[in-house]
């Protein structure tokens, strides 16, 4: 963990701005995960709204290098189906984080459950095609750059609002 967490560090972690609080406010947990969590906060300074997607405590140095990976590949990612990271940095207590664009609606996986027949699933297809370009769209990337993205399945993906 060490190494990773050494190219991670964003300066003194006292100075962090989640964990003085000043910058991030959080309301509550909106999602879970097998290698973390995401939080949904108030960022103080822009004035909106975010996520915020944390380590899970006592996580393995493998899934530190995983979350470490996802977020630097999310962060370049430029997609319009693709949330966009706007901060990340380390806590005093040693957990990572990175922050992203706070996104509403159902995902792929509720959408799908509320159609009962064909002709409904059909309704959704321009949606699913546009998934399914931004899900293609980060694959390749990660797999050009030789990182895996462990969060695309049904349930973490979704058309959502804008």
């Amino acid at each position: 963990m060490g190494d990773d967490r050494a190219t991670w560090s964003m300066g003194d972690p006292g100075t962090s701005p989640v964990a003085d609080g000043e910058r991030y406010r959080v309301s509550g947990e909106i999602g879970r995960g097998a290698m973390g969590r995401v939080l949904l906060a108030w960022d103080t300074l822009l004035d909106r709204e975010v996520a915020i997607k944390e380590v899970l405590p006592g996580a393995l140095p493998g899934t530190v290098r995983r979350f470490l990976a996802e977020a630097r590949l999310t962060a370049g990612l430029q997609h319009p189906g693709i949330v966009p990271v706007y901060d990340a940095g380390e806590r005093p207590d040693g957990t990572l984080y990175y922050v992203m664009k706070r996104v509403r609606g159902q995902t792929l996986e509720g959408r799908l459950a509320t159609c009962p027949d064909i002709e409904s699933r059909l309704r959704l297809l321009d949606r699913v095609v546009a998934v399914c370009q931004a899900v293609a769209h980060g694959r390749s990337i990660a797999r050009a750059s030789r990182a895996g993205h462990s969060t695309v399945r049904r349930r973490n993906t979704g058309p959502g609002e804008a």
